[in-house]
């Protein structure tokens, strides 16, 4: 084998572990924009969640607020003499 064959060779055998290497690095970052995404889709299910939950507990809250205060009015006007 001369000198030039064993050159091409050499060549041909860092084209391949360069060739190898770059489709490696191309199905990491794929996978890391994979989880990326996944990541970001949990985190606005979470917020999400969070703020329907939020909005239940404020509409609770005032309808219990609410309650307490037409309680707190029949009552009021019952001790006053009013009656409905």
């Amino acid at each position: 084998m001369s000198a030039l064959d064993k050159a091409k060779e050499a060549a041909q055998q860092i084209g391949n572990r360069v060739s190898e290497a770059t489709t490696e690095m191309k199905h990491d970052a794929a996978h890391s924009t994979d989880r990326a995404t996944d990541a970001t889709r949990d985190a606005g299910r979470h917020v999400q969640e969070a703020a329907t939950t939020t909005t239940h507990v404020a509409g609770e809250s005032g309808q219990r607020t609410g309650h307490a205060g037409e309680s707190l009015l029949d009552k009021a006007a019952h001790a006053v003499g009013i009656h409905k």
